[in-house]
């Protein structure tokens, strides 16, 4: 029983000793990449002997964490827009953003809605129809990128005015989605994306990607690091490419 129990506690000490030693990457990143980015980092620590934690929110948030001094390692945003204000603030290493991925924007509800009739309709109709007498989830267009994008749509295609008035703000573009699949409000605006990880939303209508600023999502060194420099490169890896893709995500020259 005794040398049982000497084996164990050997092992424990070991483990502890290993958790100890092994890098650890932080990564702040936007969170609308939680599902995507959990994945890629599982990937990427089967052979980097290191252990990645990540802390998703609202990419204005992390952004000025950051610039308040958390000890983040790589900052992922939704937009290039929190990127260059801390590139601005020196603190992010600029010459290191690399641009990961895009996305799609779309509204969204829930799986039992049964939407307008579309075939032959003209889009702001179909819109008008889509949205009326309902709540709208969306992310704060003050500072989370999924909100200005939503906002820069419903601008261009003469919404805005006619329903702001019913917009539901949240803290990032997850908690909008979650709204909609709770049926706490009659559509999100999100991204398609985030309608492929949650089955109880589907896709009413994609927006126009000329509508509204393309939907980047550029990683930047937060402070060098052998392990951190080393994700980097995965996050542009074909086999991140094709975890991206799997996820709803876009990848190619053009994101």
């Amino acid at each position: 029983m005794f040398r049982i129990s000497l084996l164990a506690l050997i092992g424990l000490l070991a483990s502890v000793l290993a958790a100890k030693t092994e890098p650890r990457i932080l990564v702040f990143a936007a969170a609308s990449l939680k599902n995507v980015l959990e994945k890629v980092g599982e990937d990427f620590e089967h052979h980097c002997d290191c252990n990645i934690v990540f802390s998703f929110a609202g990419s204005g948030t992390l952004a000025r964490q950051i610039n308040a001094g958390a000890p983040a390692d790589l900052f992922i945003s939704a937009d290039k827009k929190w990127t260059q204000w801390l590139q601005k603030r020196n603190a992010v290493l600029g010459d290191t953003t690399r641009l990961i991925a895009g996305n799609r924007l779309v509204a969204a509800v829930s799986i039992n809605t049964i939407l307008p009739l579309r075939k032959g309709v003209p889009q702001l109709e179909y819109l008008s129809n889509l949205f009326e007498n309902g709540r709208i989830a969306m992310a704060d267009p003050q500072s989370v990128p999924a909100g200005r994008y939503g906002r820069q749509a419903l601008e261009e295609l003469g919404l805005w005015q006619q329903l702001s008035a019913q917009m539901v703000y949240g803290e990032n573009v997850r908690i909008s989605l979650s709204l909609a699949a709770r049926g706490d409000v009659k559509s999100a605006i999100v991204y398609f994306s985030d309608v492929k990880i949650e089955p109880r939303v589907k896709v009413a209508y994609i927006f126009d990607e000329e509508s509204h600023d393309k939907i980047h999502y550029p990683a930047s060194l937060v402070r060098t690091g052998i392990k951190a420099s080393e994700f980097m490169r995965h996050l542009v890896s074909p086999p991140a490419k094709k975890v991206f893709k799997r996820f709803g995500f876009t990848v190619g020259a053009d994101d």
